[in-house]
């Protein structure tokens, strides 16, 4: 199902190719990246918003674009072994600070479409495409909030009003590690950061 779902998605994006007149799209946005991909992880930092690999899709290849240090993680962790037939593998040394750049205008000749509007490509937004799951997505969307659900079951009922904020955001931190969910934003209220801040940043202050 996984590749079927994938090969819709290049489709798709083939006909937004087409529709513009150009000759390929480039993808580099960190959540564009882990869309095409059904999860992958072009960032080393969570708040990094274009990663170190792109994807460009042209009329009959999709390349998958990245350094020499992250090519092997992305080809061994972060892909389906599903999806690893459907990619073409470009690599530049890290240290080429134009090696994307270089391989990107080697096969593109004629007009370019960028999710960042980089290499002087015509810029696009894809969040309408991205924000209609597939059945997959909505799959792992379940699955992900029943662990989450465990989770706060496990935890909540222990809290105590000596711990502080930043304690409690360590416990579901730690929880959430053991079930390979990396959080990306967690908000713990005290007593008095709830009648007083809408978004709470947890602190070194007592439930």
């Amino acid at each position: 199902m996984l590749l079927e779902e994938f090969r819709n998605r290049v489709e798709s994006l083939r006909e937004l190719i087409a529709a513009r007149n150009a000759r390929a799209l480039l993808l580099s946005k960190c959540c564009n990246f882990s869309w095409f991909t059904f999860g992958a992880r072009s960032y080393i930092t969570l708040n990094s918003t274009e990663g170190e690999a792109s994807i460009l899709v042209t009329g009959d290849r999709v390349y998958m674009i990245t350094n020499n240090i992250e090519k092997q993680r992305i080809q061994e962790i972060e892909l389906d072994e599903s999806l690893l037939g459907e990619f073409g593998f470009l690599e530049y040394s890290w240290f080429e600070l134009s090696g994307e750049r270089r391989l990107v205008e080697e096969l593109v000749k004629g007009k370019l479409l960028s999710d960042t509007g980089r290499y002087s490509g015509e810029q696009v937004d894809i969040t309408p495409m991205r924000t209609l799951l597939s059945q997959s997505e909505i799959d792992t969307y379940r699955i992900l909030g029943r662990e989450c659900d465990e989770v706060f079951s496990a935890i909540v009922p222990n809290l105590k009003s000596e711990m502080t904020e930043l304690e409690v955001q360590g416990l579901f931190y730690e929880a959430m590690a053991k079930r390979n969910i990396e959080p990306v934003l967690t908000l713990v209220f005290s007593e008095d950061s709830s009648l007083s801040y809408r978004h709470n940043l947890s602190r070194d202050v007592k439930l």
